[in-house]
């Protein structure tokens, strides 16, 4: 018994002298620290690049180009076998006039011979070094895209659509840590409400252990009633450890959500049920306009027709304009390419094996696919809505009874103490009122409670998590 009432009063004292943060402070701390929603932020930020990359496809790709280049020997072209075969037919020529004037043919042979000499010293060789050994070429090379059959608008609306995607998902995650927190945050809230309840009621007991520890003593009342008294303090230092142990452990969960080294505490008291928002219609209504999770869908619905036109792409030809520029002029000058060139070209996939046509019927089916999940979704989304509006509003008739109920129990726990001040009753009927009211209590905090995480989980539905710090707050003020 010393054991527990000590760790009790030590767990009491770390909340006490704890700071307390108030909801709307605490999330704050939690969207500003939070390690997994800092990591979606960079994902955002890589999808914003990506689609600002995807931009480029629509502008000309321009290309530098420079090699050094060494040879196994000079680049040579000879032509000299031409050269030879003029040089023969001006012998042949020169053998004929001599022929035709009477000559002999020793004459003939001699003009042939000179004839060949003089051409020969004429006519220089055919021969021209096109590449030396060592050498080095650049070339300017721009491609500008003009007919892609719409593959590259596809692709930048796709990229835009996963720019919705990662927003979408990264808005869920934020809206779920928001949920999670605040449920948490909410369950703190009771504890602390059920702390303070059961000290009061162990205060209560302390009290009346004595006063029956007095009239055992004086032999006015048998042991029984003071065992009775005994059990329900231990009961009640069992429970309060339980409840305080549950909120530490709540406290780190929150501190570790948020990126705090030290543990959070609930500051706000738990406050009277919420009423709900709007009207079930309007609910359902934003439920499907607002949730984050239907946003990331439609922008893979987008994506996915954006694939479909992509693939359509597919069968179009591809047509660009081209231009190169070569640098190195003087090596370019004894080759047989030419300076610069500029040019349109166009290319077209006749027959690839059917990827074509089976990467457009996936590229459908997965539309489809999103579709149903769109379906579903909001489906669940409007059920999700119908029951925590039903939660909401019988928690909020609990609490009402339970209201009517404690003060029933408040006014028999003070006509039975005052009967047994007065020896009309015993110490257990005693006990048995405040317990009886002490579980009353209980039960109307957890009511409350209820309310909140119900209107909490009707607000995640809805995709305006934001509202319930507002309302939450509003509650307080």
């Amino acid at each position: 018994m010393r054991i527990g009432f000590y760790a009790v009063g030590f767990i009491a004292c770390a909340f006490a002298s704890a700071e307390e943060v108030s909801l709307d402070v605490a999330i704050a701390r939690l969207e500003s620290g939070n390690h997994s929603l800092q990591a979606e932020s960079e994902h955002v930020k890589a999808a914003e690049e990506e689609r600002d990359a995807s931009r480029g496809h629509f502008m000309p790709v321009v290309k530098v180009e420079v090699s050094a280049q060494h040879l196994d020997r000079d680049l040579v072209m000879n032509l000299d076998a031409i050269r030879e075969g003029m040089q023969m037919m001006t012998m042949s020529t020169a053998q004929t006039l001599a022929q035709m004037q009477g000559a002999d043919a020793k004459t003939q042979q001699a003009a042939a011979l000179n004839a060949a000499n003089q051409f020969d010293a004429k006519m220089p060789h055919f021969l021209d070094t096109m590449l030396t050994q060592n050498n080095w070429l650049g070339a300017l090379t721009v491609y500008q895209p003009l007919f892609y059959g719409g593959k590259i608008y596809a692709g930048w609306k796709a990229a835009q659509a996963r720019e919705k995607t990662v927003r979408a998902d990264r808005d869920k995650q934020l809206s779920d840590l928001r949920r999670d927190f605040s449920r948490l945050y909410v369950q703190a809230s009771i504890l602390r409400a059920s702390i303070h309840l059961r000290r009061e009621a162990l205060d209560a007991m302390e009290k009346h252990r004595e006063h029956a520890t007095n009239l055992v003593a004086q032999g006015m009342t048998d042991r029984t009633a003071l065992l009775r008294a005994e059990i329900a303090l231990a009961d009640g230092h069992t429970a309060l450890s339980d409840d305080s142990t549950k909120l530490e452990s709540i406290a780190l969960t929150l501190a570790q959500m948020s990126g705090a080294s030290d543990r959070i505490y609930p500051a706000d008291n738990l406050g009277l049920p919420p009423q709900a928002p709007a009207s079930l219609d309007k609910l359902e209504a934003n439920a499907v306009a607002n949730h984050p999770l239907l946003a990331s869908i439609n922008a893979k619905a987008e994506l996915a027709d954006r694939a479909i036109d992509a693939h359509r792409a597919d069968y179009m030809p591809e047509i660009g304009a081209y231009g190169q520029y070569q640098f190195n002029q003087h090596a370019m000058e004894t080759m047989v390419q030419p300076k610069w060139v500029v040019g349109v070209k166009a290319t077209m996939d006749l027959f690839n094996g059917g990827t074509d046509y089976h990467g457009h019927e996936a590229a459908l089916a997965t539309r489809r696919q999103v579709l149903d999940m769109r379906d579903e979704v909001s489906s669940a989304l409007k059920a999700l809505v119908d029951r925590q509006s039903m939660a909401l509003e019988q928690a909020r008739l609990r609490y009402q009874n339970l209201g009517r109920q404690e003060d029933l129990a408040k006014e028999n726990h003070r006509v039975t103490l005052s009967r047994f001040d007065q020896g009309q009753s015993t110490s257990l009927e005693v006990v048995d009122a405040w317990l009886g009211l002490e579980k009353v209590q209980l039960e109307r905090v957890a009511s409350a409670g209820d309310a909140w995480i119900a209107l909490l989980e009707l607000e995640w539905a809805c995709g305006s998590t934001n509202d319930f710090t507002t309302t939450w707050k509003g509650a307080r003020s």
